[in-house]
């Protein structure tokens, strides 16, 4: 939290790179391959778990759709990733970026994922799964090499707390406070609102995170207002031309309050609110667009209006 408030994107920018060499290190060659020979390599895993848990969709269809309306919807209008993307020096490093990102974050999943399977052999009757991979590092790892696989998973945590305070920072210091009642402040003011707004953010992410503390439960929430809320406005905002911004925010409004009183309703984990906030979002947001036209859509309707 400190260093995003002091050094913004910049920061941000420089301790993703050290955290993300320290989590590749720490994941790939030492917990992967340490896990691995632990149990007795990938041909003792093959042999002593289920065939299912080799099978991709062993999970069920469902399961795997209620995960791509989760997170998949999310993450495409996820304030946090663009700005990385913004941040890119060209078009073509944006593009390349995103996409060895993605790469990389499939195999990140699937390394994980194979230290869990190794985890369900070292810990058959382990309770809570989050405890998995923290009971591994304890258990084959000495200390010289614990120290640096808890500082990969501190990396993860960080990189991405990091962004997202300053997206939540942004979002609420230039977008709103800045356009609204602080239209006139310089550019040093504007800095101390942004750091101020950081330590906002940050503050009620920790009280959040001592009220819930299952991480799975955090992102399902998080990412059903993001889903439900925020992807239908962004994507009609792209490709509709008669969407506008005032019924762009509407709809984020109207949709929000849906997917939080289905969450009430439905419980935290369940996917049907992202499905009622959809619903919610596209109808709101074609009325508001015919409700409240842009000035050039007015300008436009009447040309052609003229014209016929």
């Amino acid at each position: 939290m400190f260093y995003t408030i002091l050094g913004g994107m910049w920061s941000v920018t420089m301790t993703d790179i050290i955290q993300f060499i320290v989590m590749t290190v720490g994941i790939f060659l030492v917990m992967l391959p340490m896990s691995l020979s632990y149990v007795g390599g990938w041909t003792s895993l093959l042999d002593r778990l289920p065939a299912s848990h080799f099978d991709l969709t062993s999970m069920g269809w469902a399961n795997i759709f209620q995960y791509f309306l989760l997170y998949t919807l999310g993450m495409v209008v996820s304030q946090d990733i663009w700005q990385r993307v913004f941040t890119a020096k060209t078009p073509n490093i944006a593009r390349g970026g995103a996409v060895y990102a993605g790469l990389y974050s499939i195999a990140y999943a699937v390394a994980l994922s194979v230290i869990g399977m190794c985890g369900v052999i070292v810990f058959p009757n382990i309770n809570d799964p989050q405890n998995v991979f923290a009971n591994m590092s304890l258990e084959i790892l000495p200390h010289g090499l614990l120290g640096l696989i808890l500082a990969s998973v501190c990396s993860a945590l960080m990189s991405t707390a990091s962004g997202t305070l300053l997206a939540s920072s942004t979002l609420l210091s230039h977008d709103i406070l800045k356009q609204y009642w602080f239209q006139n402040i310089s550019d040093r003011q504007f800095v101390l609102l942004s750091r101020m707004m950081t330590l906002a953010v940050g503050i009620v992410a920790i009280i959040f995170a001592i009220w819930i503390q299952d991480v799975l439960v955090a992102l399902d929430v998080a990412y059903a207002i993001l889903s439900g809320a925020i992807f239908v406005p962004v994507i009609f905002g792209f490709f509709w031309k008669r969407a506008t911004a005032k019924a762009g925010f509407y709809s984020i409004v109207i949709s929000s309050i849906v997917v939080l009183v289905g969450l009430a309703m439905e419980g935290l984990s369940s996917t049907y609110p992202i499905i009622y906030g959809i619903g919610a979002s596209i109808v709101s947001i074609v009325i508001f667009s015919y409700l409240f036209p842009s000035a050039n859509l007015k300008e436009e309707i009447e040309d052609q209006q003229h014209v016929l």
